[in-house]
């Protein structure tokens, strides 16, 4: 059965569709973190030589302070889950545009926040009209691959059904809850879907 259920040529026609290139501000809102990465660096560097410190030095000096970082655990640490905050949206849109995970319009679920767990992180998605928590329940396996995570869990918001919460379990996974039923009649490989309910209900 295709994930359309009753539809039989629509994922025949979200394969063939073309989708939208984002608009600029889009552009910018998924690469947020990279470029201001990027605008800080050359900032500082630019800072270090009008000050009168020398390109070679300047360079130097960020080289020493991102080893210093990467050689200390504690930061190394920090510095990997904050990582992975930035690394996991993208995938996760990826894995949406390769499982058409997107309405007709073409246009990918909306990843308003990522944010760090002891499993692994917690992305909370805004899935436009026509695509449901279903729709990302049914490809729980692929978003894990594409996430490199050991498994992906699906959860409904109680009040705001557009709002969909993604678990990206990566280590740990006893501290993970397991879901607690799955869409009958789908399946995702050898296992079952996982979506789990909102919170509160029975």
């Amino acid at each position: 059965m295709n994930r359309r259920g009753r539809y039989p040529l629509v994922d025949l026609e979200l394969a063939l569709a073309d989708r939208p290139r984002p608009n600029p501000l889009v552009v910018l809102w998924r690469w947020r973190y990279e470029i201001g990465a990027v605008v800080a660096i050359g900032l500082g560097t630019r800072a270090a030589i009008r000050t009168g410190t020398a390109a070679l030095g300047a360079v130097v000096g960020v080289v020493v302070v991102a080893a210093g970082l990467v050689m200390w655990p504690p930061a190394r640490r920090v510095l990997t889950v904050r990582a992975w905050c930035v690394v996991t949206p993208h995938r996760i849109r990826a894995a949406c545009a390769q499982a058409w995970i997107h309405p007709r319009s073409g246009r990918l679920p909306v990843v308003l926040w990522t944010s760090p767990r002891p499993y692994g992180e917690r992305v909370t998605l805004w899935c436009r009209a026509g695509t449901t928590a279903a729709d990302l329940g049914a490809q729980t396996a692929m978003l894990a691959t594409a996430c490199w995570a050991e498994r992906v869990e699906v959860r409904p918001d109680a009040r705001h059904r557009q709002l969909v919460v993604l678990r990206v379990i990566r280590h740990g996974a006893e501290l993970a809850r397991p879901a607690r039923f799955g869409v009958p009649g789908e399946a995702t490989g050898e296992r079952r879907v996982r979506v789990l309910p909102p919170p509160g209900a029975a």
